[in-house]
């Protein structure tokens, strides 16, 4: 896996119009990814900057789960990222 840590490693990223995009076995560019597939999120960041989140897995896994989860963490992530004060954990026991 050090292929995901190279610089300028060629990582797919959903398009414009989608939140989500998998990539199953020779769908990867990349040769080190052929006999994997990868499952990567987008969320908004603000200011027109997005992020991404991923999962490398087998080509055989349970994709549902894998895109429930993804979409669940980069939700989280907008949020987290998207507002400036977000309240301490004290603040939401409260409600």
């Amino acid at each position: 896996m050090s292929y995901l840590s190279e610089e300028g490693a060629d990582l797919p990223t959903p398009d414009e119009n989608a939140s989500m995009k998998i990539l199953i076995g020779p769908e990867n560019v990349s040769k080190a990814l052929l006999d994997t597939s990868v499952v990567v999120a987008s969320y908004d960041i603000g200011d027109n900057m997005r992020g991404l989140i991923g999962v490398v897995g087998p080509t055989r896994m349970d994709y549902a789960s894998v895109t429930a989860r993804l979409s669940y963490f980069a939700e989280g992530m907008a949020r987290m990222f998207g507002k400036k004060d977000l309240p301490s954990k004290k603040e939401d026991q409260k409600t």
